[in-house]
């Protein structure tokens, strides 16, 4: 088809159009787009031809479709416009501007033809209810940018205007564009409508003030302030009575007042109010302004704080400022807080100074709060905003010296200094003030508070400061302080703390006008906390001490931890001082919980759990005190008070040392220290570490006899040095002690001096009167006096005046006569009363009975009154009283002595029980010497025939550990009573029977010595000679031994002499001596067959050793032949048949021993002669493998029979027919050393082992002969003298 045929059809179409054929039309234009798709003319047609038909979207579609194809062309435009003339869709609202401004541009030069279309694009704006797009914007643009017409350009300029103010989200270019249509069209100056002009102000107004408040650029912030400031002006200048400029200059310069620190109304603020106020009236932000002007003046601020609104940022800051200038730091701190959260509501450049200011404020209330804590933080994080900051660093100052931390304090000083022009400014001269005052550099601090006053001369705080620091100095003028507290007062109104500071100057001298001002301050803020304790103060001095309690409970009810530290302090000490030390515990947690580091809450908190008796939660209490100040002596002191508490005494001496490291006089140290070196020396008597008990006696009185030269009238310090001088009273060994000699009255000669231990005692009475004389109604220094005299009359009871008897009973009567009700005094009344040589038991069974009466459960005083009774021979009495003494107190140790003497008095076997179960209770010497004495009584009364039983195989273990525990007992007896012969001869004894010889023999020369000493009688000389010559045998002294028998009176008349001399002489080689000696002792057997025996047996021993053997085996045929036989003298005749091989002997020697078993009825005699039997069996079977006889197998055989019959274990020990195979092979010695050392006790391995070196029999039972030295008569029995205890 070629161009002829499409303008055919485009003719064809535009009479189908004319003749009103809109199908025809259609099709001959669809036909056209076959042809040729882009054909501008045919969409138009298409178009033309769809509107007529009432197609709309079709007719759309055809004239954009044409408008895509040539945009320039009107002809589609006027079609779309014609389109939209009958009817506009919300849909195509946009479009149809967009439509609207083309026709206008196409229209430039009909301007009633622009105005018409104007007019239509105005009304779908209205329409558009601010949904704006980017082509409706861009098409208005475009018309305005093109237009040479003025009132098109200004037409279209309100038409964007239109658009743009009612758009919900602008962007910046929209907002330029917005703002420069505002612009142009207010500067035109010809639009006729003032409504609508003041519309455009509005809209302009608002927009630059949107863009104030979100501009942050600092280099642009001043030029849009001016600029918004010039369109307010301009808006007054047409619009006088409208508020909107008025509002926006206010909000702007109270934007700019809150941003400042400290908040000022500035002129233009308040003249800008005004101005508002004739449009407006009292409106919120009037009355904001208003309330902000009275809190600068300092003025009806309760009337300012009411009519303060607060729905944005300003209204909190101008509130936290009321509250502040009325001292409500609580609201104050709660409304910056609130203010911080709405920081976005202010401008963005001023941000940053309100969020400043906020942060002082709430700085400032917790710096009046003392709440140290929050205030660090608020520091350390303006401090890292704002470091070079004035006020931020003068309040840096004030709190570094506020919680002592000088080095910052100085170094933030030091930064204001650099950052302020001038040296008389006044932050920098009040931070220089409060920097020298810390340093307590009064003067300096003086001078720059004067300085600053100077240059503030109105400023409250400047004379507070200066009133402050006049008053803590302690060279300032206290008038002129109080002076400028009260012109304070006048400056500030409001302020709690100047009535409270003025209160603290009338004090001394006035305290009622103190009281009136702090009820007054109280008026003001109920929750001044310091003025509530210092009235609280005043009630405590008039005596009103419940008055005082209900205020500083409600101090802690109503105020914060931190303000009410103070009042939980006093509070804890009021309940301390009235004993309820868990609310005074409760109360001292508050103080620190406010305060960490308050050294004297944990001080306090320390005393009341000691008071309460929680020692280790004190001790803590006191460690961390000394934390927080390591130099506290008084902390160090107490610390070392409580460890002596705990018995921690070592520990508490280090502690006291370290004290008087610090100050060499500090008294209470070195009483302490003395105390604690006593408690030492008690504890080491009770261990019986005498030695070392004198030892800290010694540094005990060296420290208290300091502590009494520096306070001479201190009680405490004489009893103590009483305590330590009776202290050493159970050593009756004492000979010496070293104390300084200011005690003995020779304090010019040397500064120590030893003396004995009457002299001690004698010193320790006279502490005891001095601290009676400085305290004369001391029941308890009474009682101490006279059982000092009791302990002096010990010392020599022979020498005991009648004046010490009278004093000690006449002092004791005192104490009574002080405290009736004291079962001590009575009890040891008694004991006076009983003494030797005062002797009144009528007295002192009264006092005994009224002790009891003063405590039921009384232990000690009915073992005393059972001692009385027993010194009286009433033993039925004593029994029952040493009962009830037992019943009180189980764990009482006299009362079972007691019982164990009335035992041993009534001859009852259990006497030896009772005193082991004393000594097991505890040290005493008079169990220790009842025990022992009775141990020794058993061990050497065993019958001969158990002698060997018990040296050869051992004691059972009950009899054992009695045996043990007498020996500790008289060891520690011997080191306290080293004077005690009967002492020695028991430990001698008991070491003896452990076989510990050496021990043994030490201890019966010790005894020896002492009756030497003494001058003891005869019959004690000889039973200690003879005790340790027999000792002197066992360790191979024969000659020492012989010399102290031979000292022996009448050795040659005494059985068991003779026969240890006999002994001693065989051992030295001296038979014949010996034989004499045997002889002799022979002739001293008359009554007793068994002894005669064995000493006929030992007789032939002698012989064999010397080769006679005849003379040998007729001794042991009289020995044999002495009704009855001894065991020992059958053995020998059984080991006699055997060595001279006389088998038919041996079985009759073998009959006689079985048969002596049989009619034994005493089950340990039968056990005995069984064991040694097996005994004898064993040598022989020894010997007969050695010799080798023919039949020694077979005999060895029978042997072991025999000894299997026998029951005891260790009796397997030793198998007979495996020595004789072990003797062949030249073994048996090897074997019996093995044996030996497994079984180091069992008495017949050790005789085993010594025949298989040695070639005599008599060196085989050379134990045997040992044994008849223990039948030794014991010393003389202990005179158990009856003893008290008080």
């Amino acid at each position: 088809m070629t161009t002829k045929e499409v303008k055919a059809h485009l003719k064809a179409a535009r009479s189908s159009i004319d003749a009103k054929k809109y199908e025809e039309a259609i099709e001959k234009c669809q036909m056209i787009f076959a042809i040729d798709a882009n054909n501008y003319q045919a969409h138009v047609f298409a178009g033309l031809a769809a509107l007529q038909l009432g197609k709309e979207e079709e007719a759309k579609q055809y004239y954009r479709s044409a408008i895509s194809i040539s945009p320039t062309e009107q002809l589609a435009w006027k079609g779309l416009a014609n389109l939209y003339n009958k009817h506009v869709d919300q849909k195509d609202l946009s479009d149809a501007i967009v439509t609207y401004c083309k026709l206008v541009m196409f229209s430039e030069g009909d301007n009633s033809r622009q105005a018409e279309l104007l007019k239509k694009i105005t009304a779908i704006v209205s329409s558009l209810a601010g949904a704006c797009d980017q082509a409706t914007i861009d098409a208005c643009k475009s018309v305005v940018e093109s237009s040479k017409t003025e009132h098109v350009v200004l037409e279209t300029w309100q038409v964007l205007v239109g658009m743009l103010k009612d758009c919900r989200t602008l962007t910046n270019d929209w907002e330029k564009l917005l703002v420069s249509g505002c612009d142009e069209i207010l500067a035109s100056g010809h639009l006729a409508n003032k409504e609508l002009l003041a519309t455009y102000h509005v809209v302009y107004i608002n927009h630059i003030e949107r863009k104030f408040m979100d501009c942050g650029e600092l280099s642009a912030i001043e030029e849009v302030k001016r600029h918004l400031l010039r369109c307010c002006d301009n808006m007054r200048t047409e619009f006088p009575s409208h508020p909107l400029p008025h509002v926006v200059t206010v909000k702007l310069l109270l934007g700019q007042c809150c941003a400042e620190y400290p908040m000022q109304a500035s002129s233009e603020l308040l003249a800008a109010v005004e101005a508002l106020r004739m449009v407006e009236g009292d409106s919120h932000l009037v009355a904001l302004v208003d309330a902000l002007n009275l809190a600068m003046q300092l003025k009806d601020l309760h009337k300012a704080k009411e009519r303060v609104i607060t729905n944005d940022c300003s209204g909190y800051v101008v509130k936290a400022t009321i509250y502040f200038k009325l001292h409500d730091t609580t609201n104050t701190i709660a409304s910056c807080h609130e203010g911080l959260k709405l920081l976005d509501t202010c401008a963005a450049s001023m941000r940053d100074g309100v969020f400043r200011s906020l942060k002082l404020l709430i700085l400032s209330a917790y710096l009046e709060n003392e709440d140290y804590k929050n205030s660090t933080d608020v520091v350390t994080q303006l401090s890292a905003l704002h470091p070079t900051d004035p006020w931020v660093l003068s309040f840096s100052v004030k709190f570094y010296t506020l919680v002592r931390d000088y080095d910052n304090a100085a170094k933030a000083h030091q930064q204001l200094a650099n950052t302020v022009d001038r040296n008389d400014d006044v932050l920098l001269l009040t931070s220089s003030g409060l920097l020298h005052q810390s340093l307590k550099e009064y003067d300096r601090a003086i001078k720059c508070f004067e300085q600053a006053l100077e240059n503030g001369p109105s400023s409250v705080e400047g004379h507070l400061n200066l009133a402050r620091c006049l008053w803590e100095s302690p060279a300032g003028d206290k008038k002129r302080s109080h002076n400028l507290f009260l012109k304070a007062a006048k400056l500030d109104l409001y302020n709690s703390d100047t009535l409270r500071a003025i209160g603290d100057c009338y004090r001394p001298t006035n305290i009622n006008n103190a009281k009136k001002c702090y009820q007054k301050a109280l008026h003001l803020n109920p929750t001044n906390a310091k003025a509530a304790i210092s009235l609280g103060d005043c009630y405590v001095s008039d005596g009103n001490e419940d008055a005082a309690v209900e205020l500083y409970t409600r101090v802690t009810t109503e105020c914060s931890v931190v303000s009410a530290k103070e009042a939980w302090l006093r509070l804890g000490l009021y309940y301390n001082n009235k004993t309820q030390y868990s609310d005074a515990i409760k109360s001292f947690l508050k103080c620190i919980h406010a305060d960490l580091h308050n050294i004297h809450c944990w001080e306090c908190l320390a005393e009341a759990y000691f008071n309460r008796g929680s020692y280790s939660n004190s001790l803590k209490a006191f460690t961390k005190a000394l934390e927080l100040d390591p130099d506290s002596l008084y902390c160090q002191y107490r610390s070392a008070f409580i460890k002596h508490k705990l018995s921690n005494f070592a520990a508490a001496i280090a502690e006291y040392t370290a004290v008087l490291e610090g100050d060499k006089n500090y008294f209470a140290a070195l009483k302490g220290r003395g105390e604690s070196f006593l408690s030492l020396a008690r504890l080491s008597l009770k261990d019986n570490f005498d030695g070392r008990a004198v030892d800290y006696v010694c540094k005990a009185l060296k420290d208290l006899t300091r502590a009494a030269r520096l306070r001479s009238r201190f009680v405490g310090v004489w009893k103590l040095i009483g305590d330590s001088c009776v202290c050493l009273n159970p050593i009756t060994s004492l000979t010496s002690v070293v104390v300084p000699s200011v005690l003995v009255g020779e304090a010019g000669k040397e500064e120590e001096i030893k003396i004995d231990k009457a002299v001690l005692l004698n010193i320790g009475t006279r502490a005891y009167k001095r601290a009676v004389e400085l305290e004369p109604e001391s029941a308890c220094l009474w009682y101490d006096v006279g059982t000092s005299y009791l302990y002096a009359m010990q010392v020599d009871p022979t020498k005991a005046s009648s004046f010490l008897q009278e004093a000690a009973l006449s002092c004791l009567k005192k104490a009574v006569s002080l405290d009736p009700t004291s079962y001590v005094y009575w009890n040891a009344l008694g004991v006076a009363a009983a003494y030797p040589g005062i002797e009144k038991f009528s007295l002192a069974q009264h006092a005994f009975i009224k002790s009891i009466r003063a405590l039921q459960d009384n232990a000690m005083a009915w073992a005393n009154l059972g001692v009385l009774y027993l010194r009286k021979d009433q033993i039925e009495l004593a029994y029952k009283a040493f009962c009830n003494a037992q019943s009180a107190d189980p764990s009482y140790v006299i009362s079972w002595i007691g019982q164990a003497l009335v035992a041993e008095t009534m001859g009852r076997v259990e006497k030896m029980d009772l005193f082991s179960h004393s000594t097991e209770l505890a040290y005493t010497s008079e169990g220790s010497m009842g025990f022992a004495y009775w141990v020794c009584h058993t061990l050497t009364n065993l019958q001969p025939k158990m002698l060997l039983l018990k040296s050869g195989c051992g004691l059972n273990d009950a009899a054992s550990k009695l045996l043990l525990l007498a020996r500790d007992c008289m060891q520690k007896y011997t080191v306290r009573h080293a004077s005690d012969t009967s002492a020695f001869n028991y430990l001698g004894l008991l070491y003896e029977n452990e076989g510990l010889h050496h021990s043994a023999k030490e201890a019966f020369k010790r005894s020896l010595q002492l009756l030497e000493t003494s001058r003891a009688n005869n019959h004690q000389l000889n039973i200690a000679r003879e005790n340790y010559a027999r000792l002197l045998c066992y360790t191979g002294d024969y000659v020492e031994a012989i010399m102290m028998y031979e000292q022996t009176e009448e050795a040659m008349e005494m059985l068991f002499s003779c026969c240890g001399l006999g002994l001693a002489w065989n051992l030295s080689s001296n038979s014949q001596k010996s034989l004499q000696v045997y002889t002799q002792a022979v002739k001293l057997c008359d009554n007793d067959n068994t002894l005669k025996s064995s000493v006929l047996v030992a007789i032939a021993m002698i012989h064999y050793a010397a080769g006679e053997k005849n003379k040998c085996k007729t001794c042991l045929f009289s020995a044999f032949q002495t009704p009855p036989p001894s065991m020992h003298c059958l053995a020998a005749l059984a080991v006699f048949s055997c060595l001279t091989d006389d088998w038919s002997l041996f079985t009759a020697t073998l009959t006689e021993m079985l048969k002596t078993i049989e009619w034994q009825a005493d089950e340990s005699a039968a056990a005995y002669s069984m064991e040694y039997i097996s005994l004898v069996l064993q040598c022989i079977s020894v010997h007969v493998a050695k010799k080798g006889h023919p039949t020694a197998k077979k005999f060895c055989t029978e042997i072991d029979n025999i000894c299997g019959k026998l029951k005891h274990d260790d009796f397997k020990l030793y198998n007979p027919v495996e020595a004789t195979g072990l003797v062949k092979q030249g073994k048996n010695f090897t074997h019996l050393q093995k044996m030996y050392h497994s079984h180091p006790g069992n008495l017949w391995s050790i005789l085993m082992l010594a025949q298989t070196v040695a070639s005599e029999l008599k060196h085989r039972f050379v134990p045997l002969l040992k044994i008849y030295g223990e039948l030794a008569d014991p010393p003389g029995n202990m005179l158990h003298s009856p003893f008290f205890s008080c």
